[in-house]
């Protein structure tokens, strides 16, 4: 519904709140995707900045899922 409109401010909330859904196991590259295939780029802004601040926010568990990723990557 937020997309719908042209607002800055309601497509940047938008990506912002696309940026969440990861932790709700969203895949966050495909939210992305979509966001630049529809020339969103308001929201695409919001869900960057919303991102960033998360895994800032939450910087030991980002580090950790990293290194996971990591290690999981080398062995396949």
């Amino acid at each position: 519904a937020l997309m719908r409109r042209e607002s800055r401010l309601s497509q940047w909330t938008a990506g912002a709140v696309m940026a969440v859904a990861p932790l709700l196991k969203v895949y966050p590259g495909i939210l992305g995707a979509g966001l630049l295939g529809l020339r969103r780029g308001r929201a695409l802004a919001g869900f960057a900045v919303c991102g960033i601040v998360v895994c800032a926010a939450f910087y030991e568990q980002t580090s950790q899922f990293l290194v996971n990723i990591g290690h999981h990557s080398a062995s396949v």
